[in-house]
């Protein structure tokens, strides 16, 4: 059994699947299955003295290689370290885990052909599903279909549309396209696997820190994998809803190990865009700094008309955000208070190197002039140690209230008055969750309390859901459906929900586009939601700027009361 002592003897990919283990709610019993390697012995010659030392030559230039890529990741600061095991994660592993089963395997060339010793005893334990962890080839033997109900899960660390073979996150880099996770049901067909869930991940270019950063998601992947294979719909969808969402075509050879002068070249090319943007963008920068304010800016515009072209919209200046100012606003959200309409924000202070929760009034302004809104009445309605952003503001039960980003210290729950001066002021009803939530995103529906967020421990591009009957009482519940995905355009949320249907519990879902970097454009997605399943429907619309906008980056949505408002830098 595992002790916590021992857990860094572990290799990382396997750290991850203990986790996704012991927190998926959907495994309550785990076996394992012991692989004895056949012995490979053979007569050393002198043809095979010349290829060691040939290897030996690649091995030291990869080598080489990857110490370049570690001093790129000293310069970017690139997280290379291992993911730990906590105390609770192993407890909940250790009491899941049960029997240990010999396999007796048999090799032909890249193809292994394994079943149980005990064939009859594995039978009887009528294990739901067989988890694919190291120890098989191009598996074709009976332990493909024989011994579980739902056949070997196995990971793929890549998407596999666009990248199958290896090695972990380096074809990735050198093509410069997205890397992912592929968990799919193997079948004796090479590549032919029934894809559970596919996780997107945006590209590190650093062979190095891409691997080790596809292979931090892998807990997130594969819990998504167990939740969808428990749900209803895994079993149900009609066969056209399935060959619509599933229909992606891989046009590509399986890549294999890369030559090492080509592993050699793409690590040293990568260290120096590194150093020329250290010396010459990061640097200067980083001295502009101590003066002014050289990084981001977002601002927001709002219209009662989003047919007008963005540069016609009223952009406002709340607070000290003046045109040319190092502050800035963004995340806006609309709220109705005693039939006034209010815009709460983020309010980036440059000074205090930090955000706080701003709000200004709104003031219709009917006129034949371009601008057809005003604010006023500003102020700011929630400041902390921490930094704060994203105030997602609704009305419920009567009552206004939001739920802002809060860094590290979770998510809590406020509630929104107005004085008889038309200030608002806030009071925390609740700490809705701990740890680290990102962009909490609420909606009701048929009498539920939904609250999307991202991260809570795993990577952040990983979307969970959580659900109660009335979230200024009761406590959150995990979905059936969490993790819903782990993706760098669907995980984290742009903006307000929209309802669809509250008949068939449809909404639409606004996130963020973040494959190629921040903010970069939003996605509008329609779910199916109830208390037992949430499903993605598929994508509705995009947007994103074109070539030749006045903005590059796009990344939050609101629309309340004819008025619609977005952020953009």
């Amino acid at each position: 059994m595992i002790q916590s002592s021992d857990y860094m003897r572990l290799s990382t990919d396997v750290i991850e699947i203990i986790k996704a283990t012991s927190k998926s709610p959907h495994i309550r019993k785990i076996s394992f299955a012991s692989v004895d390697e056949p012995s490979r012995k053979k007569n050393f010659t002198l043809k095979q003295s010349v290829t060691f030392s040939l290897k030996a030559l690649k091995a030291l230039i990869r080598r080489i290689a990857f110490l370049i890529d570690k001093f790129d990741c000293f310069i970017n600061k690139y997280d290379l370290s291992k993911r730990k095991l906590s105390s609770l994660e192993i407890q909940s592993f250790c009491k899941k885990s049960n029997d240990v089963f010999l396999t007796k395997q048999f090799r032909k060339s890249f193809y292994s052909y394994t079943s149980f010793v005990d064939s009859e005893g594995a039978k009887k334990q009528d294990f739901d599903l067989l988890l694919r962890v190291s120890g098989l080839c191009i598996e074709k033997g009976e332990i493909l279909n024989s011994y579980s109900r739902l056949g070997v899960l196995s990971l793929h660390h890549g998407n596999n549309i666009l990248n199958r073979g290896g090695p972990v996150g380096f074809w990735e880099v050198f093509w410069g396209e997205e890397s992912g996770i592929t968990a799919q049901i193997l079948t004796p067909e090479l590549d032919g696997g029934k894809v559970v869930s596919r996780g997107r991940i945006r590209t590190i270019p650093n062979p190095t820190a891409n691997s080790a950063n596809i292979i931090r998601h892998t807990s997130a992947v594969l819990q998504a994998a167990f939740a969808i294979i428990a749900s209803k719909s895994f079993f149900t969808n009609s066969s056209n809803h399935k060959f619509i969402q599933e229909l992606e075509v891989c046009s590509r050879n399986i890549f294999k190990e890369p030559s090492v002068i080509l592993r050699f070249f793409i690590s040293s090319k990568t260290l120096f865009n590194s150093l020329f943007a250290l010396l010459f963008i990061r640097i200067p920068r980083y001295i502009y700094a101590k003066y002014r304010n050289p990084y981001e800016k977002w601002g927001i515009s709002l219209t009662k008309n989003y047919n007008k072209r963005l540069g016609s919209w009223t952009r406002i200046y709340p607070l000290n955000c003046k045109p040319g100012s190092d502050d800035w606003v963004a995340d806006p959200f609309f709220i109705n208070l005693g039939g006034i309409d209010y815009l709460l924000f983020e309010y980036y202070s440059w000074s205090k190197r930090k955000g706080s929760i701003g709000y200004s009034r709104i003031n219709h302004f009917y006129s034949e002039d371009k601008s057809d809104l005003q604010i006023s009445s500003s102020g700011i309605l929630l400041e902390n140690e921490y930094h704060l952003s994203y105030p997602y503001a609704f009305n419920v039960r009567n009552e206004s209230f939001f739920i802002p980003e809060n860094n590290v210290n979770g998510a809590n729950l406020y509630r929104i008055r107005k004085t008889d001066e038309n200030v608002l002021t806030s009071v925390m009803v609740k700490n809705l969750l701990k740890g680290y939530c990102i962009d909490p995103t609420y909606v009701r529906l048929k009498g539920f309390d939904y609250l999307f967020l991202t991260h809570l421990g795993e990577t952040g591009n990983t979307l969970h859901l959580f659900f109660c009957k009335d979230i200024t009482k009761d406590e959150l519940i995990m979905h059936p459906s969490s993790p819903l995905c782990v993706d760098h355009s669907l995980g984290r949320s742009a903006g307000r929900i929209f309802i669809e249907s509250e008949d068939e519990n449809i909404i639409i879902r606004p996130s963020q586009i973040m494959k190629e970097s921040y903010g970069r454009g939003i996605l509008l997605s329609r779910y199916k939601v109830d208390e037992g399943e949430c499903r993605l429907l598929g994508v509705q619309k995009k947007i994103k700027p074109p070539r030749g906008s006045l903005y590059s980056h796009i990344h939050h949505i609101d629309h309340l009361n004819g008025i619609t408002a977005i952020d953009y830098k």
